[in-house]
């Protein structure tokens, strides 16, 4: 089902409230695969101040905030270097790519990177993320970060360089 929204490019945010047990592992993939939140408020409070105050606050930010869809982002690096995994909302995925329906401003990710050969010192090594993604209003972005690190063998040699 899950696959199937991030196709139609439907993003779900799960909001639960429960006092008793749930079971959030069948439903978090519907919420994790396609870029939605997943928001927990505990119903032991007889009054449920503190839970409904959150609750009021999270469904405004929800219906207030910036999203964008169609979110695709991709990531390339030096040849020593090999991209094992991206990490996110939506937990681990192999590889350097990853799709979803939408996010908020607040998502970040991040990916994971494995040295495949011997660097020698002082080069430089080179990583690119792009990020593509359509606002409210439907207008198209791409986004590109590049960004190269000088690899040394005395990391104090390094802060003195800064």
């Amino acid at each position: 089902m899950a696959e199937n929204c991030l196709a139609k490019k439907i993003a779900i945010d799960i909001f639960v409230i429960n006092s008793e047990n749930f079971d959030l592992m069948t439903f978090s993939p519907l919420a994790t695969v396609t870029g939605g939140n997943i928001k927990y408020y505990n119903y032991e409070d007889p009054e449920g101040k503190q839970n409904y105050e959150k609750l009021h606050y999270d469904l405004g930010r929800v219906l207030t905030q910036a999203l964008y869809y169609d979110v695709s982002c991709n990531s390339r690096c030096s040849k020593e270097l090999e991209i094992l995994n991206s990490y996110g909302i939506f937990n681990s995925i192999k590889g350097c790519t990853f799709n979803l329906s939408a996010c908020d401003a607040d998502f970040s990710y991040s990916f994971t990177y494995k040295m495949k050969e011997k660097v020698s010192s002082n080069k430089r090594l080179y990583f690119q993320i792009v990020t593509m993604f359509t606002d409210s209003f439907g207008e198209q972005f791409l986004r590109v970060f590049n960004y190269s690190v000088l690899t040394i063998r005395d990391y104090c040699k390094y802060l003195k360089l800064k």
